[in-house]
């Protein structure tokens, strides 16, 4: 086996470890985020997407959805536990949680989805 193909083993065992790092959250997906020019492999980014329900809970209904990315978080998250992206329902309308400063305890930006509905498009 070659240093390479050690590598790459150390490395793929390191995503599945941070993968299952969350043993009582449940995870609806996880993948690796690759960038769009395909370039450079070292610029992947391993995510899961877990809910607020326990790893147990089957149902179909969740209070919000995180997005976690590998080496990502947010202050108060210990280290490879942090969700930098909460999306929820606020006032009956979806909207997109960032905590884009990890040295920031509060969250940094929302975003109210409210005018992407599709019933607001714009005919012409």
């Amino acid at each position: 086996m070659s240093d390479k193909d050690t590598e790459v083993r150390v490395l793929c065992a390191s995503i599945i470890d941070w993968w299952n790092n969350e043993p009582h959250i449940r995870t609806i997906a996880q993948g690796v985020l690759t960038p769009w020019d395909d370039e450079d492999d070292s610029d992947n980014i391993p995510f899961k997407i877990v809910t607020n329900q326990t790893a147990n809970d089957k149902g179909h209904i969740t209070e919000a959805i995180r997005i976690m990315f590998k080496g990502y978080g947010e202050k108060c998250a210990t280290d490879g536990h942090g969700s930098p992206i909460l999306i929820e329902i606020h006032d009956g309308r979806i909207r997109v949680v960032l905590w884009s400063d990890i040295n920031h305890e509060d969250y940094t930006h929302t975003i109210d989805l409210g005018d992407a509905l599709e019933s607001k498009r714009n005919e012409g």
